[in-house]
């Protein structure tokens, strides 16, 4: 019988199994890496803190360097895809002709995608981190490429769904791997530059959005645009090693076995295994399972409507022009870029759980704001702390739970609470379009959902603090 460590798959992506006999000669890839890992000395990258956009980087080994690079590029292009999507909206109803009350149903198929998605992530707790990291960033390239070609709504509306699908994949597991990769005292760092480097993602859609505006084909340009560095992305990602916890963690029979196999007997052997991490998540973590889906669930009904309607609604009802909206996306992800990663050191210091519930509280204020206040100055200043906490709740409620589950079931655990997640975003449409068809006014309806997200910050007051727990 083969040991677990004979049966790990090595670094070169060719090479997944070492004879026993090879052993004594030479060392699996990923356990030469850790080993590596854990000798090399830490060093800071100096220049990084003019940036602005990563605080002040701690010290970090050469191999968290690199897996920092490699992944938080996922979260950049989660958000510029968001973004892109919710800024040409006008312009892609217009080209694919798709009416106004069609469009929240387009939306909330496109969102659904994000549920499959939950299946990678088991199959991430089976097979590890890297093989679907380098699956998910393949596959999302192709279904940009092929939302920028779409001809009709239903190539677009399809296109978008997988998208979506292996994007959220691609953007859960990614932070899992970082969360794995880095210790205690440098997570929140880590996770707030990340929010950093995804908030320069909107940033740069909207960017390009100022120079496509009003055109039938501009989107287009703005989709193929994505194409190119995501191509670049994905052959670098070849080089991105095993994360360690996942790499030294116990494994069960049917794990080993699965391990012992290659190519496509390995997917369908870790696709049949699916039910493993699944039942393991419930059977050891219940109820702060149910807490997290309940919190997440939640936010996602009372705040994706407002997400999702932000840049209509300054350009139908505070009469925001294309080039606006790029200045105060611009001055709006500039503060949030400096801030998110100082705000994440922070959090490793004193908490993340009173960041969170203060990050709730001032959420869904300017929300109510945002969508009802008269005075025309205010909106700029209401909309940057909107936009800026809903986007940071994303990345702290993803940090805090990684940082509550096992190992063997983290993935797991990011996916059934993005499940939940969606499911609310997609309600939160649903009841959003619903009072829409009653009154005729997205800013109500966007209230009432806002209102009820108040329950947020009141669950959160018992989730449990994570920002000095080592991982295991």
């Amino acid at each position: 019988m083969a040991t677990e460590s004979e049966v790990i798959g090595a670094q070169d992506p060719e090479v997944d199994v070492f004879e026993p006999e090879q052993e004594n000669d030479k060392l699996i890839g990923h356990e030469r890496e850790h080993k590596a890992a854990e000798e090399d000395e830490k060093f800071e990258i100096k220049w990084l803190k003019y940036t602005l956009i990563m605080g002040i980087p701690p010290a970090l080994t050469e191999r968290q360097w690199r897996v920092f690079a490699l992944l938080s590029l996922a979260g950049f292009f989660s958000v510029y895809d968001d973004v892109l999507r919710a800024v040409c909206i006008d312009d892609i109803q217009r080209s694919l002709d798709i009416s106004e009350m069609d469009l929240p149903f387009i939306i909330t198929i496109i969102r659904i995608g994000a549920i499959p998605s939950f299946l990678l992530t088991l199959m991430a707790d089976m097979m590890g981190r890297r093989p679907l990291l380098l699956i998910t960033i393949s596959m999302y390239t192709l279904c940009t490429a092929l939302t920028a070609v779409s001809f009709d709504v239903y190539w677009f509306t399809i296109s978008q769904f997988f998208g979506k699908l292996f994007l959220m994949a691609e953007f859960l597991i990614s932070n899992v791997a970082i969360i794995e990769e880095f210790d205690t005292g440098t997570r929140g760092w880590a996770m707030g530059a990340l929010g950093s480097i995804a908030t320069a993602g909107g940033g740069f859609a909207l960017c390009l959005y100022a120079g496509a505006a009003g055109s039938d084909y501009g989107w287009r340009i703005l989709y193929v645009l994505g194409v190119l560095p995501l191509a670049m992305l994905t052959y670098l990602r070849k080089g991105l090693p095993e994360t360690r916890h996942f790499h030294d963690r116990q494994r069960g029979g049917a794990e080993l076995q699965m391990l012992q196999a290659e190519g496509c007997e390995r997917c369908g052997l870790a696709f049949s295994a699916l039910w493993i991490p699944l039942k393991r998540l419930f059977e050891t973590t219940p109820i702060r399972t149910m807490m997290f889906s309940s919190l997440v669930l939640m936010f996602g009904i009372s705040s994706h409507a407002a997400a999702f309607y932000q840049f209509k609604y300054l350009q139908e009802e505070r009469s925001y022009s294309a080039v606006d909206v790029f200045l105060l996306g611009v001055f709006g992800g500039i503060t949030a870029i400096t801030l998110f990663a100082l705000l994440g050191a922070a959090s490793d210091k004193y908490g993340r759980r009173p960041f969170l519930i203060t990050a709730y509280v001032v959420f869904f204020t300017c929300c109510i704001m945002f969508f009802n206040v008269v005075n025309q100055v205010v909106i700029p200043v209401v909309w940057i702390l909107f936009a800026g906490t809903g986007f940071g709740l994303e990345i702290l409620n993803m940090t805090i739970i990684s940082e509550s589950f096992h190992t063997e079931s983290r993935a797991t655990a990011q996916g059934v609470t993005t499940v939940a997640y969606v499911l609310g975003t997609i309600f939160g449409l649903l009841i959003e379009g619903l009072i829409y068809s009653q009154n005729q006014s997205h800013s109500e309806a966007i209230t009432y959902l806002a209102i009820a997200g108040f329950t947020c910050p009141v669950i959160a007051v018992f989730l449990p603090e994570t920002s000095r727990e080592h991982l295991d």
